[in-house]
């Protein structure tokens, strides 16, 4: 009778060693689906983003992991896949995305996801006109809009430095010259010129960042303050 509660011990004692090994291999797997810190960001905005992107996934909002996963330089198709995905069930989703999009238009307002890739970005505002009613959205008062100008006019323009934002105005326009293409593809001509833009642009940001550091809103405007990302 001892031999057998000893051996059901033990074998109780083995099966809570597995499930706690089992446990631990579960975090380590949660923990490395967090991206890598790109180099350059500092620490702060790399906490920042992965705090989003773990908040996204507990609310199992594809929206916000995708605006996470884009702040964090993660592979642009697998961004904009996950909005799509988003788009077809949260209508918050959608109705966020025409916000940003409506700030865009108006404004020039562009968000890291219209940075990203801006085809891709106006299929997906495209799709939201579809899917989603605009009823609600339309008949919202242009408060939010307002809102942003006043954040603008906060600043001192003439405090900007022009020469600098002018070189960062043809940083993004670059950033964009081939990717807007229709006929921008993998291996095609234009992703190969884009990417000759895209290492210049880089050697830039790099120069402007040793000179100035990363360039505020009052230095550049808030429109340009985050080019440099």
């Amino acid at each position: 009778m001892s031999d057998i509660s000893s051996g059901t011990i033990k074998f109780i004692a083995l099966i809570k060693n597995i499930l706690l090994v089992l446990s631990v291999m579960f975090m380590f797997i949660k923990c490395s689906n967090i991206p890598r810190q790109p180099k350059g960001m500092k620490d702060e905005l790399y906490a920042k983003y992965t705090k989003e992107l773990k908040q996204g996934r507990e609310k199992k909002s594809k929206y916000e992991e995708a605006l996470a996963l884009a702040n964090l330089n993660i592979d642009k198709r697998k961004v904009f896949k996950l909005l799509n995905a988003s788009i077809s069930t949260d209508t918050i989703a959608c109705e966020r995305i025409l916000y940003f999009n409506k700030l865009n238009q108006n404004h020039g307002f562009k968000t890291v996801l219209v940075k990203l890739d801006s085809t891709a970005w106006q299929k997906i505002c495209e799709k939201c006109i579809t899917n989603y009613s605009l009823k609600f959205f339309k008949s919202k008062s242009d408060q939010d809009s307002l809102k942003y100008i006043k954040y603008i006019n906060n600043y001192d323009s003439t405090n900007y430095n022009k020469k600098l934002i002018k070189e960062l105005s043809h940083i993004l326009t670059n950033d964009q010259l081939y990717r807007s293409k229709t006929s921008y593809s993998n291996n095609s001509n234009e992703e190969i010129r884009q990417k000759a833009i895209d290492t210049e642009n880089l050697k830039k940001i790099d120069s402007i960042i040793t000179v100035y550091g990363m360039p505020s809103a009052s230095l550049v405007s808030p429109k340009y303050a985050d080019v440099v990302w």
